[in-house]
C-alpha cells in the first residue's frame, strides 16, 4: 500500500518548495496571487520500505499572467496510438505513443502530454506520461515531439470501474527561453 508523505509546490521553477499540511490523503493549496507558474512535487512510501518522489514542473498556471507571449504556442498534428483507439485491459502494462508538433516564435525547448477524464478545465482524473516527451527541432520556431505514454495495471490505477469513461489527451510545450510555457488544446473535446 502506498502512502503520500509529502506534497509541495514551487512558484519559482523549483528554487524553493513549500509544503501545505496533509490532512489525511489531501492537501489544500492556495496559489499565491504573484504566481505565474506552479510546479508540484509529491513524495510517497509503500509498506515494503520503498519511496518515490514525482515532480511535475510547471504543472499549472497561476493567476499572474505569464508574459506578453502567453498563448502564442501552437500545438498541431496530434496523433495518438498511430490513430487507433487505446483500450485498457487487465494486462499489466499498457503503453502507446502520442506525437505532436509544437511551434512558438521563441522556439520549443520541450513538451509532454497527459490524459484527462471529464472536462479539460476541471478533470476528475489525470494520468501523466511516465517519461517526458522527446522533442526534435524542425527549425528555429518548431519541433516535433513524441511521448511514450505508459501506465501500469489500469485496473488498480483507475480504481476498477470508478473512472471508466472516455479519456482525452492534452499536450503542452515549453518555450526555448525557459521562462514561459504554453498549453495545447485538448484532443477529443
Amino acid at each position: 500500500m502506498e502512502t503520500a508523505t509529502g506534497i509541495e509546490y514551487s512558484v519559482n521553477d523549483g528554487a524553493t518548495w513549500t509544503g501545505p499540511p496533509l490532512t489525511g490523503k489531501t492537501a489544500a493549496l492556495t496559489v499565491p496571487a504573484t504566481a505565474s507558474l506552479v510546479s508540484l512535487r509529491v513524495t510517497a512510501t509503500n509498506d515494503q520500505g520503498g519511496s518515490v518522489r514525482r515532480t511535475i514542473e510547471r504543472a499549472l498556471a497561476g493567476p499572474r499572467p505569464q508574459g506578453d507571449k502567453a498563448g502564442s504556442t501552437r500545438i498541431s498534428n496530434v496523433v495518438v496510438n498511430g490513430g487507433k483507439g487505446v483500450e485498457p485491459t487487465n494486462e499489466p502494462l499498457h503503453e502507446f505513443k502520442a506525437e505532436f508538433t509544437a511551434a512558438d516564435p521563441a522556439g520549443i525547448a520541450g513538451g509532454d502530454t497527459y490524459l484527462h477524464r471529464g472536462s479539460y478545465d476541471a478533470p476528475d482524473g489525470v494520468l501523466y506520461a511516465a517519461w517526458p516527451a522527446t522533442c526534435t527541432k524542425v527549425d528555429a520556431t518548431k519541433a516535433t515531439c513524441e511521448a511514450q505514454c505508459a501506465y501500469i495495471a489500469p485496473r488498480w490505477i483507475l480504481g476498477r470501474n470508478a473512472l471508466a469513461d472516455t479519456w482525452k489527451l492534452a499536450s503542452w510545450a515549453e518555450w526555448a527561453d525557459g521562462k514561459r510555457w504554453g498549453q495545447g488544446m485538448p484532443v477529443g473535446g
